[in-house]
């Protein structure tokens, strides 16, 4: 039977869900997409450009799915957002996609943007949005940081034991920090990373700005993984990390300034 393949550009905030990945719970984004497309058509399966983990955002998430008949991409966009009202997810963009597209296994690069913030007050309308840090972190030092995480290297020391990749080798191309008022912006982009990767590597950097660990012993970690077990860092939580971008095609820049203040 001939089909018909879409792909889709997501925003969601994933607060309420347990993650991207389906479950028997059915409380996760990629059930929910697929909820509202079986009230207009017929669809078996969604494939999402990543997993996104229980409480982490996205404003660029990309899926792809098959249907079998031919609809107009306004209009099928249309549907799907009337049938999402009442959740915390939003269709931006559909147009139909070539046979051989596949959301995840055709991305080339994908970016994530992790939010702290340096206010001294707690949180209100950024509960669940950011996370609060210490007002006396060293953003030069936790800049530094990042960039120790730039190229190839063995990211077993930030993996959780869950990973289920075979290797833990993985490039970094791009690890910086932005700032915006109290307002702080990690910019992490790779064409793959391992579970709780970039949490890891924000946690690890915030322990660096707060004088927990030197640079020395965060370069150290990196050039001996082995002895990671001997370190502990937080894993940064995960309403502060959110999937910004993912290419499809290499060498897109990326315009940071689009997520500013977001």
């Amino acid at each position: 039977m001939s089909t018909f393949r879409y792909k889709l550009l997501i925003e969601y905030d994933g607060t309420p869900y347990q993650g991207w990945q389906s479950q028997l719970s059915g409380q996760t984004i990629q059930d929910k997409i697929v909820e509202a497309v079986n009230q207009v058509s017929s669809c078996k399966e969604l494939y999402g450009s990543g997993r996104t983990d229980a409480g982490v955002h996205a404003w660029g998430q990309v899926a792809h799915l098959d249907l079998p008949e031919a609809w107009d991409a306004y209009k099928l966009k249309g549907a799907l957002n009337a049938h999402l009202k009442d959740e915390a997810i939003t269709i931006h963009e559909i147009e139909e996609a070539p046979k051989d597209f596949h959301a995840r296994y055709g991305a080339c690069h994908r970016h994530y943007i992790y939010r702290l913030t340096l206010q001294e007050t707690p949180l209100c309308l950024q509960t669940h949005r950011t996370w609060r840090v210490t007002p006396a972190l060293d953003i030069l030092l936790m800049t530094e940081a990042l960039t120790l995480f730039q190229g190839t290297h063995d990211f077993q020391a930030f993996r959780s034991a869950q990973c289920q990749g075979e290797s833990s080798e993985k490039t970094v191309h791009t690890a910086t920090l932005f700032q915006q008022h109290k307002n702080l912006y990690v910019h992490v982009s790779s064409p793959s990373f391992l579970h709780h990767q970039v949490r890891f590597m924000v946690g690890a950097a915030r322990c660096v700005g707060e004088g927990k660990m030197s640079l020395e012993m965060l370069r150290n970690i990196l050039n001996h993984p082995e002895e990671a077990a001997i370190h502990k860092w937080p894993l940064a939580p995960a309403c502060g990390l959110y999937l910004a971008r993912v290419d499809y095609t290499p060498d897109i820049p990326f315009e940071i300034a689009r997520f500013l203040g977001r």
